[in-house]
């Protein structure tokens, strides 16, 4: 099972693995995905109503997150989520079975949804949308190899990649004031 989320006006996704689909499962997979987004941008999460989302009270304190709930059958209340879901489908075909994915192919494909330029955002993509309004994410190793190929392709330069080591999976806090073009 893979759990995902969207933050709506940038689009920017996270996504995670899961054995399976207990609520404690859950709220780790959502703890450990929420843990490169900026406290700022966890203002509230809007889920479907299914039984994995019992242990809904924890995670609101944990992650200082509201919760609300969608109602049955209303699966245009999350429709950027829905929209999200059809956009990784494209990596991952409909018969797929996600207990042979890897956690770092959803990484990947994580990643290069939110280097994917999007016509709602003005082709920006969602996460230059979100360094636009001021805000730093962690960025895996993946996206970082993806971004510094890009930046060389391009010719970019930039000031500073800082790579830190977290317990589960290393990340890289790109510390980039602007991209210069040579």
């Amino acid at each position: 099972m893979i759990m995902t989320c969207v933050e709506r006006k940038s689009g920017y996704f996270v996504a995670a693995k899961m054995k399976d689909g207990t609520s404690a499962r859950l709220n780790a997979a959502k703890e450990r995905a929420f843990r490169s987004v900026p406290q700022k941008l966890r203002q509230t999460l809007t889920v479907d109503n299914g039984n994995e989302f019992a242990g809904h009270e924890r995670l609101s304190q944990r992650l200082k997150m509201t919760i609300y709930f969608a109602h049955p059958y209303s699966s245009n209340e999350r429709a950027t989520n829905e929209n999200t879901n059809g956009l990784l489908r494209q990596y991952f075909a409909k018969k797929t079975d996600f207990r042979e994915i890897s956690h770092r192919a959803l990484s990947y494909e994580t990643e290069r949804l939110n280097n994917r330029p999007r016509k709602r955002l003005n082709y920006l993509t969602p996460l230059e949308t979100l360094n636009k309004a001021g805000f730093a994410l962690q960025m895996s190793i993946h996206a970082c190899t993806y971004l510094i190929g890009w930046m060389t392709h391009k010719q970019v330069q930039w000031d500073c990649i800082m790579f830190v080591d977290m317990p589960y999976r290393p990340f890289v806090i790109l510390a980039i004031t602007l991209p210069r073009a040579i």
